[in-house]
């Protein structure tokens, strides 16, 4: 089956669940409902039907997927859907999963403040613990009193 890239809107429904995998990859994932809208003939709206997806983010991503995300929150997502088919007690399922290449808020619901992570905290955990050391090599950085001690990850990102 040919890869397909999919924009969706809808909310995140569950948890978000994160987990890393062999020390090194972190992996973020959480169900999105898509629910369509229509107009009924008199022009009043109702909600259609709710398709639900699997969102799986990798990498720097899943990290900040996790740090920013919430369930019962508007989301935005593109990436590449992929159908799995598989079997419950001999009845054949589907499930429509996509690879998350980029998450948002939807911002036609509420308002948003982004911010920007340092190189430090978008590190991959196998080049984490060089990327901490280096950092906290500044905390011995001298302060002049009642000053507090810069940041490692603004120092780094500089």
């Amino acid at each position: 089956m040919n890869e397909i890239q999919v924009s969706v809107t809808g909310n995140v429904t569950t948890d978000v669940r994160h987990v890393v995998v062999n020390d090194t990859t972190p992996i973020t994932s959480f169900r999105l409902a898509s629910t369509l809208r229509r107009r009924d003939g008199e022009g009043r709206w109702y909600d259609a039907e709710t398709t639900w997806f699997t969102v799986t983010c990798f990498r720097s991503l899943a990290l900040n997927a996790a740090r920013s995300l919430r369930k019962g929150q508007p989301v935005a997502v593109q990436g590449r859907l992929r159908v799995r088919e598989y079997e419950v007690e001999g009845v054949r399922r589907w499930s429509l999963e996509i690879e998350a290449a980029s998450v948002g808020h939807d911002l036609q619901y509420g308002v948003g403040d982004f911010q920007r992570v340092s190189k430090v905290e978008r590190a991959e955990p196998a080049h984490r613990e060089a990327a901490d050391a280096l950092a906290a090599s500044f905390d011995e950085v001298p302060a002049a009193p009642g000053e507090p001690l810069p940041d490692p990850a603004r120092v780094l990102v500089g």
